[in-house]
Order: C-alpha cells, then sequence, then structure tokens
C-alpha cells in the first residue's frame, strides 16, 4: 500500500504537468517572444481545473494497474484515505451536504442542476451529470476506461458512507449518475 500511496502522491504531480499549455504552432521551432499569463474566463478556468482533476485520478488508477493493483483496490485505499476527513459527528445530514457539494464540481454552467428525487431524514437520492465524462470523449484516458473511473468514484464514496455509517449507491443513466445515500 505504500506503494501505491507513492504512486498517488505521483499522479498528483503529473497532473500538474498536463498544465502546460504549448504556445508553439506546428513546424514553428522559435520560442514566444514574452511569456503571459493566459486570459482565460471563470468558466474555462474552472473546466481546466475539472479536466485535471479527473485525469489526475485517472493516472492514478493507471498507476495502480500498472503496479498489478486493480481499480477496486485503489479506490478502497483512496476511499479509506479521504474517509478520515469526512467528520463523523456530522452524520448523515453532513454526507449529504458534502456529497450533493462534491457532485456539483462536475456541472459546468451549460449542465442541468443537480435534481433531487427523494429527501427524508435518512435518505437522499439524487441525480447528476457525469461531467467527468468529458476528460473520456476520445476513449481511454491514460489507459483507463469512464466505466473503471465510476467504479472507482464509487467505491470511494462507498467506502466514504461506511466510515459515516451510511450507505451509498450509484447506478449511470447514460450522461447521469442516479445517487442514493441512506443512514444504516
Amino acid at each position: 500500500m505504500k506503494t501505491l500511496a507513492y504512486a498517488l502522491c505521483f499522479a498528483g504531480v503529473a497532473a500538474l504537468a498536463l498544465a502546460q499549455d504549448n504556445p508553439k504552432k506546428a513546424g514553428s521551432s522559435q520560442p514566444p517572444a514574452e511569456f503571459k499569463v493566459p486570459e482565460r474566463t471563470p468558466q474555462q478556468r474552472y473546466g481546466r481545473l475539472l479536466y485535471l482533476d479527473v485525469t489526475g485520478i485517472a493516472v492514478g488508477i493507471a498507476i495502480a494497474k500498472a503496479q498489478g493493483s486493480s481499480v477496486d483496490a485503489c479506490a478502497k485505499f483512496c476511499g479509506d484515505t479521504f474517509a478520515a476527513g469526512w467528520s463523523r459527528q456530522a452524520g448523515f445530514a453532513g454526507f449529504a451536504r458534502g456529497a450533493l457539494g462534491n457532485f456539483d464540481i462536475f456541472r459546468s454552467e451549460q449542465d442541468p442542476p443537480i435534481e433531487i428525487i427523494v429527501q427524508t431524514d435518512s435518505t437522499l437520492q439524487f441525480k447528476t451529470n457525469t461531467g467527468y465524462r468529458r476528460a473520456f470523449r476520445d476513449g481511454l484516458r491514460y489507459g483507463v476506461s469512464v466505466a473503471e473511473y465510476a467504479r472507482w468514484l464509487e467505491i470511494v464514496y462507498q467506502r466514504i458512507a461506511d466510515h459515516l455509517g451510511c450507505s451509498y449507491t450509484q447506478r449511470v443513466e447514460g450522461e447521469f449518475l442516479l445517487v442514493t445515500l441512506a443512514k444504516k
């Protein structure tokens, strides 16, 4: 597991390497005359950040697979690591608020809002877009499929849910995820 931890840290660094823009045009060997901070709208910055986040996770999964581990083992390790940061004292309500906030980051301004389908004191079911799919439009991302990414996400949230005395299920429905959280 220590090797996997190092690999996941490396994945974060690798994601940072993806941040490099290539200002050279095809066939040009001249460096730019001056350097400027890219001018991006908040939406462009957000889209880039989301892309780096999703691809960083994909690199972590790819490293785990290259080391002979599975997507499930990688997700269990990550989920258990992340779970430690979730307060048990916040209970189901904290889990529901946190999950809604986290899934909302996959949305761009053009995407539909999260739709809450069922809400009780012990259950929350919502439908959210799968904005992470944008990073997989060309198929595999670093040897990782969108199905493997969704599996990673599911196991991570199941581990967090277990830590909090809750349950988590998800079902892919086209471009959406149907997510159900429940208090055990």
